[in-house]
């Protein structure tokens, strides 16, 4: 079971009680995160109360029970992640560091073991975490050795980013894969999460790119840094690494200095435009937020030809019309901030 709460002050944590009809408790549990494991039983009722750090109970709400849920009747399928429980403590007390810890996936029935860390930026806040596992003994999942499951929480439909993938592949744009899993942490349910194709040599191979060229995925966009250190964290290789970053470091320092006059003859000239012109367009078709500032690569092949943008994670689509898009280097027109699809 899980909850949102506006956090009230002093705020450490919930205590969870099964009751009966006649407010008699069945069990009771303390937890300091938004959610708990409790029996499912349509003629209980849930008490959430919240606690300070002394233990002192405020003002609670009472929920009515809930049937279990029929797993086995789901068509997802299912996945479940293993790790030692103070070793997830660790990672919740360590979100930015992302540590990584010894791990089982379970998938299609045969276990595979590596290493698990939280992933993303903004979403390691939510209560439903995201996780990375990487396959270090076991057969690849889908063909990758790395399985991302993203919970995209402020997603309630929960197929957002699935069905974004594919108005994509009917604009043209040949995006990463992405699909749904249920999966289980610790025999726990967690819920439904969507699988991401890795951005790696495999995934360019598949669309028919150079496996062996450049390719970056980027994080606050396309603008200058102060520091390579800057450059070596925002512009991440996805296939080989350069630790020089100088051609990409170059495409971004000409775009920062190049005169306004003389950009479409510099953007010609460095970008295969159609493509650009396809992952663009698919981008504001489905309202895709921030797609201008992060969650996208940059390729081009090993010859050093022209760059494409490919989208990758788009999962902050179909917002509304009153969320100002993100614009990195360059302000688009006043009038698109109010665009409607």
């Amino acid at each position: 079971m899980r909850w949102n709460q506006p956090a009230p002050e002093h705020l450490d944590g919930y205590r969870v009680r099964v009751e009966d009809a006649w407010g008699g408790v069945l069990s009771s549990i303390e937890t300091h995160r938004a959610c708990a494991l409790v029996t499912a039983d349509p003629s209980v009722f849930y008490r959430i109360e919240p606690l300070d750090a002394l233990g002192r109970a405020g003002a609670g709400v009472l929920r009515p029970g809930v049937p279990a849920k029929q797993l086995d009747a789901s068509p997802l399928p299912l996945m479940e992640l293993l790790v030692d429980e103070q070793d997830l403590r660790v990672m919740e007390q360590a979100l930015r560091d992302q540590p990584r810890f010894p791990a089982e996936l379970i998938a299609g029935g045969i276990s595979r073991f590596g290493t698990l860390n939280f992933r993303g930026v903004t979403s390691l806040e939510a209560p439903k975490k995201s996780y990375k596992f990487r396959i270090e003994e076991g057969p690849d999942v889908d063909g990758s050795g790395i399985v991302a499951l993203a919970a995209n929480f402020i997603d309630k439909s929960l197929f957002g980013e699935i069905v974004g993938r594919e108005l994509m592949v009917a604009a043209g744009h040949a995006p990463y894969r992405a699909g749904a899993a249920r999966l289980f942490l610790n025999g726990a349910y967690a819920g439904v999460f969507t699988t991401i194709e890795e951005p790696d040599e495999d995934y360019l191979e598949r669309i028919g790119l150079d496996p062996t060229g450049r390719s970056y995925k980027v994080n606050e966009g396309l603008r200058p840094r102060e520091a390579i250190e800057s450059y070596l964290r925002d512009f991440e290789n996805t296939n080989e690494d350069d630790w020089l970053r100088r051609d990409i470091i170059g495409l971004v320092q000409e775009l920062d200095q190049v005169p306004d006059a003389d950009f479409e003859t510099w953007f010609r000239t460095n970008f295969e435009v159609e493509q650009v012109l396809d992952w663009y367009a698919a981008q504001v078709y489905i309202v895709n937020v921030d797609f201008c500032t992060q969650n996208f690569l940059m390729t081009r092949d090993r010859l050093g030809g022209k760059w494409r943008i490919l989208a990758w994670d788009a999962d902050l689509l179909f917002r509304f019309a009153r969320h100002r898009p993100t614009t990195a280097h360059r302000s688009l027109p006043t009038s698109t901030a109010t665009t409607t699809c």
